[in-house]
């Protein structure tokens, strides 16, 4: 039987040129950064068939090269500042709002991916996550979209807010936590408001640090053995998280009041 062909091959080779190129001025560079970015975004979410994912794997050390670039590479807000003292305030907020534009369409098609069945469908039927590295390269790329999308969030308030209504971007918390989990906590009273960012915490610190903790492990938010950690610091305007994670897990053995409550919403 003939094998199918990957949907992807089209984008997988656009995304081969992508890479090549080397942008020379700010301009370039911030524009150059999301071409990147949707680049991976549409290479890491297949349509959760197998030869989708073969095909991933094929390329691996490819598709590897193009990531690790990426990392390296990406600082949207020095570019974005570059940009704003070389070419003035005009140029900066028009490059902005279409970056933002392009922004929400790479959001929407991760949260589709992550946040419904189609994720769930993959791991059920054995299509994803065949290689530790394809998984680390899909997490890595999430958490850059979340730091991407904070950092443009920093540059607006810092030179654009006063002098621009701009267009908000979804609150990070949305590409973190799944729906579920977010109004769960409202109904329990855990935390004041959704969509509020940053989220403020309604109990202890101890128990948010435990909700960050199985957070981390439930939805794989860990790069290695690492938490994520300042994430949620920030989403919850929180310090000292970790220092609360080991008073439980290696002082006091005791787990914060609540605890029950936080491990059914990952049931």
């Amino acid at each position: 039987m003939k094998k199918k062909n990957f949907t992807g091959t089209k984008e997988f080779h656009n995304a081969s040129k992508v890479f090549i190129y080397n942008p020379k001025t700010p301009y370039e560079r911030a524009n150059h950064t999301f071409d990147m970015l949707g680049c991976l975004v549409n290479l890491l979410c297949p349509n959760c068939i197998n030869s989708d994912i073969d095909y991933l794997e094929e390329n691996i050390i490819h598709l590897e090269e193009m990531a690790k670039k990426f990392f390296l590479q990406i600082n949207i807000f020095k570019d974005l500042e570059a940009l704003y003292f070389e070419s003035g305030e005009k140029s900066t907020k028009l490059l902005v709002e279409r970056i933002k534009i392009s922004y929400k369409i790479i959001i929407k098609r991760f949260l589709e991916y992550y946040n419904k069945k189609t994720l769930k469908y993959a791991i059920s039927h054995e299509y994803l996550y065949k290689t530790t590295q394809l998984k680390h390269i899909i997490y890595n790329t999430r958490a850059e979209i979340i730091n991407t999308m904070i950092e443009i969030q920093n540059f607006e308030k810092l030179y654009l807010q006063k002098k621009t209504a701009t267009k908000k971007l979804p609150p990070p918390q949305q590409l973190i936590i799944p729906d579920n989990i977010l109004n769960e906590l409202k109904r329990l009273n855990y935390i004041e408001k959704v969509e509020a960012y940053p989220l403020k915490w309604l109990e202890s610190k101890s128990l948010l640090a435990y909700f960050v903790d199985v957070a981390n492990d439930k939805l794989n938010l860990k790069k290695g053995q690492k938490r994520q950690i300042k994430l949620f610091e920030e989403m919850f305007n929180e310090t000292g998280l970790t220092g609360c994670i080991n008073e439980y897990k290696n002082k006091t053995g005791q787990l914060p009041q609540g605890y029950k409550d936080i491990d059914k919403l990952f049931m």
